[in-house]
């Protein structure tokens, strides 16, 4: 994300400078056209996203995603989602950053080729979602305890 938010800083500088002077609207424009600014401001918003919902998930929620991910998960990813070296650590994945990616993963299981398997025989839509609250609870408590910097959107 550290890519994309360094795209998104130079199309806010760019659309600065479309209000300034004609020469800098030229640079401004050339600047703009090479990025691909939809997907630029998605991960922007999941990013903000990422900020926000762990912090805000409900206690409850979180409780039964740990119960959840240690019944369906744990064997192959490890305690805390961190992956175990071998699958991505689920704290800093792009998927748990996006509801839908995070439920197109989990229920439909397109990555089962790089070892994520589908677990619609075992979770649903909401339970899926309180697994991914669960990782997202686990990312701010490494920030919590300095293992790790929070992100800034």
């Amino acid at each position: 994300m550290t890519t994309s938010r360094m795209m998104l800083g130079t199309l806010l500088t760019a659309g600065a400078a479309l209000l300034g002077a004609p020469s800098q609207q030229a640079l401004a424009r050339e600047s703009i056209a090479q990025f691909d600014t939809a997907r630029i401001l998605a991960e922007a918003a999941s990013a903000i996203q990422w900020l926000t919902y762990g912090r805000t998930c409900d206690g409850q929620l979180i409780k039964v995603g740990h119960q959840l991910y240690a019944q369906n998960s744990m064997v192959c990813r490890g305690p805390m989602v961190q992956g175990q070296g071998v699958l991505p650590d689920l704290r800093w994945s792009g998927t748990t950053t996006d509801k839908g990616a995070w439920q197109a993963v989990i229920i439909e299981g397109p990555l089962r080729p790089d070892g994520t398997v589908s677990l619609a025989d075992n979770l649903t839509p909401d339970e899926a979602e309180a697994v991914r609250a669960y990782a997202l609870e686990q990312a701010w408590m490494a920030v919590a305890n300095g293992d790790a910097t929070a992100p800034s959107p």
